[in-house]
């Protein structure tokens, strides 16, 4: 893996390669919130915004609840939590 990273940085040119990991950062946590600190700062729209971000982790949350549950589960149901078996502890610990 480190090898095909290495490539794939070797054939970004300077300004795609600050575009897409600003100030050297590779880790996606870190590049996430980088982002969103600059968009405020320049008073512009996040790349992933709040909602686009809610509904990529409805897609992952999608994949625990089937797990715990036993059986398959709409996206849908878990986006508004109408399924929410293997969250719902999490949510009543932090009083969600």
């Amino acid at each position: 893996m480190s090898e095909f990273q290495r490539q794939f940085l070797e054939q970004l040119d300077e300004d795609k390669r600050n575009a897409m990991f600003p100030h050297g950062f590779t880790d996606g946590v870190v590049i996430e919130c980088y982002d969103f600190l600059d968009a405020i700062e320049k008073q512009r729209e996040p790349e992933v915004d709040g909602e686009t971000g809610m509904k990529a982790k409805a897609i992952c949350e999608s994949i625990y609840e089937s797990a715990y549950i036993g059986q398959p589960v709409r996206y849908e149901d878990v986006l508004s939590g109408k399924i929410e078996e293997y969250q719902k502890p999490i949510n009543e610990h932090w009083r969600l």
